[in-house]
């Protein structure tokens, strides 16, 4: 047997028990809220692009979640409840420059969202 094959699947099972122990992600007991809602750029609904989500465990980042913006604004997306940083990247040479970050507080479960950027 190789020894990065051993050393991975030691790595693997360590990582998948301390997952297991610690409640969920990132400990603390964190699980999974669903957002889903429209984005909006001074109160006209943003026509695509991206929306991430980047969730805070104590003051870490964690990976982003990232989806895509439908054309009439809206987004669904599965991401790790708590304290999650919203931003946005507008799609197309005509759309609007987004600069700003919005905090929003994700909830197990369901949460119907609807965000206006200022621009």
């Amino acid at each position: 047997m190789k020894p990065w094959r051993l050393w991975s699947g030691v790595a693997t099972t360590l990582l998948v028990v301390l997952a297991g122990c610690s409640g969920g992600f990132g400990g603390g007991g964190s699980s999974v809220g669903i957002v889903k809602g429209t984005v909006k750029v001074k109160g006209k609904a943003l026509k695509g692009g991206m929306i991430s989500f980047t969730p805070m465990i104590g003051k870490a980042k964690i990976t982003a979640r990232e989806v895509q913006i439908h054309k009439d604004g809206s987004f669904g997306v599965k991401t790790i409840s708590g304290t999650n940083i919203v931003t946005v990247q507008p799609a197309g040479a005509k759309a609007p420059k987004v600069t700003q970050e919005i905090t929003i507080e994700v909830k197990p479960g369901e949460n119907a969202q609807d965000l206006d950027f200022e621009g």
